[in-house]
């Protein structure tokens, strides 16, 4: 009886009626860097106690210049982990020269935090 009464008052699992949270469709792709820029693609993760991190460089073209990635035997938080990651892409472009970058990053408390300094503007704030 609760199910039910949860199915009707949120609508859950009942295709017949609008959805809670509508699903609004995303076009996710990778975008061409600027002119003479080269885009680097970092991410990291956080699972059972070790910290993952992944980056891609990629030229005008979308061309692979270098990868790296790894592991580390660490419990973090997320944002620490993605620091990590951008630490990491921070190493490799410098070990190649490369000083005209445009980085692409998922995390928006990193993403600001890089953009704006100091100054903390996420929509919760910490």
């Amino acid at each position: 009886e609760k199910e039910k009464t949860l199915c009707h008052d949120f609508r859950i699992h009942n295709l017949a009626n609008k959805l809670v949270i509508p699903i609004s469709p995303t076009c996710k792709k990778w975008t061409k860097p600027l002119n003479c820029y080269v885009k680097i693609n970092f991410n990291a993760f956080v699972s059972y106690g070790k910290v993952g991190f992944g980056v891609i460089i990629k030229d005008l073209d979308g061309f692979v210049i270098r990868r790296s990635g790894g592991f580390k035997e660490k419990t973090v938080l997320a944002e620490w982990a993605g620091l990590k990651a951008f630490e990491e892409s921070l190493n490799v472009a410098n070990t190649f020269n490369i000083s005209k970058i445009m980085f692409e990053f998922d995390c928006a408390s990193l993403v600001n935090m890089v953009n704006n300094r100091d100054k903390d503007i996420t929509i919760l704030g910490s």
